[in-house]
């Protein structure tokens, strides 16, 4: 994942997410873009410390076994857009 990247590149890269990230400093929900950026963090972090409780994985093992249980035919996300285009299937 982490690549060579020449400097140029790496800040038209940052001058994306400052783009991204400057309408919400502009709406006045934040003070600046390294506000923005730390509250993605921050939210990122409670995701994953949410998916490490017991509860999660309960949750997650009974819709795994949902899945397992059910007797329709798999149809894969591929196919679904194909259907769903009216494209007829492979």
């Amino acid at each position: 994942m982490n690549k060579p990247v020449k400097i140029d590149q790496q800040a038209a890269e940052l001058e994306a997410v400052r783009a991204r990230a400057q309408p919400h400093v502009d709406s006045g929900r934040f003070e600046s873009v390294e506000a923005v950026l730390r509250a993605g963090l921050d939210a990122l972090d409670e995701d994953d410390r949410a998916m490490e409780t017991p509860e999660f994985t309960a949750w997650l093992r009974e819709k795994v076994a949902e899945a397992d249980a059910d007797p329709r035919l798999y149809v894969s996300m591929e196919e679904a857009f194909r259907i769903a285009r009216g494209e007829s299937p492979e």
